[in-house]
């Protein structure tokens, strides 16, 4: 007996072939494929890219689908990265990789990056980021203070550019002799999807032949950025020793 079937393009034949008693069969039909077969596929890596804390986090529950000695971790201090590797020896392996990325909202601030400002950009800064100051009372009165600023370097511009005989530099004593308090604080974030910290900042003044330029500097960040780094690396690498795969540092 035989039957043919068609139940689609990729396998379009199966034939069954009635047979004799066979000893080891139970039954008296046997199958025949025939016609293309289905096309093998591997299984698809998984590659997952998030903050610092992703690859703990992706192990998390996932923990008896992989073998710890088949695994490993990679701790990269000097770029702030961690990555973990799943059957490191499989071509198809899983790579989730966490990183350290500086925060949108201070990178709106460009402190310590040089940026110049006028006056009149720096107070429109500070307008539309209110939230981010520590204090109200701190935003409300640093836009004050440069308004009052801008009133008295006008002035100075004015003597100077009045009397050809003063130079840059004596400008530049000028201005740097007008008393204001430039020091303010922001409560950010450092890191993207990590909490705010509080960092102090200061409004630094450079005067040009016939304009001031103010900048944003904060000696206090650099600190802040190594040793809050350190803390979150090493807290997310001790989350893999209790699961026993290897944890290298490569910088």
């Amino acid at each position: 007996m035989t039957e043919n079937l068609n139940f689609n393009q990729e396998l379009p034949n199966y034939e069954s072939t009635e047979v004799t008693s066979v000893p080891g069969f139970s039954s008296s039909y046997q199958t025949i494929l025939t016609g293309k077969a289905l096309e093998e596929k591997d299984e698809e890596p998984v590659e997952i890219s998030g903050i610092l804390s992703a690859p703990a986090d992706f192990l998390e529950r996932k923990k008896e689908n992989w073998e710890p000695k088949n695994c490993h971790v990679l701790v990269d201090y000097y770029n702030g990265s961690i990555t973990l590797k799943t059957d490191e020896r499989t071509f198809n392996h899983n790579t989730i990789k966490g990183a350290l990325t500086e925060s949108r909202v201070l990178g709106k601030f460009n402190i310590n990056t040089g940026k110049r400002y006028s006056n009149f950009e720096l107070a429109a800064l500070f307008r539309v980021n209110k939230y981010w100051f520590a204090t109200p009372e701190d935003q409300s009165r640093i836009i004050a203070e440069l308004q009052k600023f801008q009133a008295n370097v006008s002035t100075k511009i004015k003597a100077h550019n009045d009397n050809s005989g003063n130079s840059v530099s004596s400008l530049e004593k000028e201005v740097n002799g007008i008393s204001w308090n430039r020091t303010f604080r922001l409560n950010i974030p450092i890191f993207e999807g990590y909490p705010k910290v509080l960092v102090p900042v200061e409004i630094g003044v450079e005067p040009t032949s016939n304009d001031v330029k103010l900048f944003l500097e904060s000696p206090e960040l650099y600190e802040l950025i190594e040793s809050t780094k350190g803390g979150l690396i090493d807290e997310q690498t001790k989350r893999f020793d209790a699961w026993g795969c290897s944890v290298v540092r490569v910088s």
